[in-house]
């Protein structure tokens, strides 16, 4: 996977993927987009900027384009790998002659390959589900013995339905004078994945948790943009 570079126009870094790789970025959007990529049960392998496609453009020139990414899924999904690339709204609109060329390229590659190719831009990544991640994200990395976090999943998925307070109810019978503790616990917990919670909503005193798989697998963003549906000007539509 290749290293971020040094940009001095947007910020970049890395995300922590969760599976012990580090995936890089270029920008707020992409950072967002791999934020909740990293919390998709289906979702096997991010390759991040690995696919080079080279072209000659309008002008007769040879040239490249790198899509930000190639998701793989679960084989017990069914879903076709997905390239992908992240793009703002503003950045669609003001570059659509130079990037309509490349995403036609970059259609036709994921066809030859047995991918689809997608487009999400900052409209649909930015949503109260990518709020509500980064609010666990910040506990992600909290150490507690790992014992006591597994006592604490056992106990709870032993009671599924059971609502936020009483577990935090729960943990105070054992910790009395660690609430914040606590609270950082089932935090931690849901951020791990060892209990779920309904994430497209704010979490709270009266959020449900439950096992793993205990809330439906739901589409984690509003939608995402067909290559020859991207909102554009009706007389800079399509391809």
């Amino acid at each position: 996977m290749p290293k971020t570079p040094i940009n001095w126009l947007h910020i970049t870094g890395e995300v922590n993927s969760g599976r012990g790789e580090s995936i890089p970025f270029v920008g707020g959007p992409e950072r967002d987009f791999y934020t909740l990529m990293t919390h998709q049960r289906t979702i096997e392998s991010i390759q991040a900027q690995e696919i080079v496609l080279r072209y000659t453009n309008a002008k007769g020139h040879a040239t490249k384009y790198t899509p930000e990414c190639l998701v793989r899924f679960r084989g017990d999904i069914g879903r076709k790998p997905m390239l992908v690339e992240v793009k703002t709204r503003e950045d669609l609109k003001t570059q659509w002659a130079e990037l309509r060329a490349r995403f036609r390229i970059a259609t036709g590659h994921a066809r030859r390959n047995g991918w689809i190719f997608r487009i999400y831009t900052d409209a649909e990544i930015r949503t109260p589900y990518l709020t509500t991640i980064r609010g666990l994200r910040l506990h992600r990395t909290h150490h507690f013995a790992a014992d006591e976090q597994a006592r604490i999943a056992a106990h709870l998925i032993a009671r599924p339905g059971l609502s936020f307070r009483n577990a935090l109810s729960e943990l105070e019978r054992w910790w009395p004078d660690s609430r914040a503790e606590n609270l950082s616990r089932l935090y931690n917990l849901i951020c791990g994945g060892q209990i779920e919670a309904d994430l497209f909503k704010p979490i709270g005193y009266d959020t449900v948790l439950g096992p793993p798989g205990f809330w439906p697998e739901r589409p984690w963003c509003r939608r995402w943009l067909r290559s020859a549906a991207v909102p554009l000007p009706k007389a800079r539509r399509g391809w």
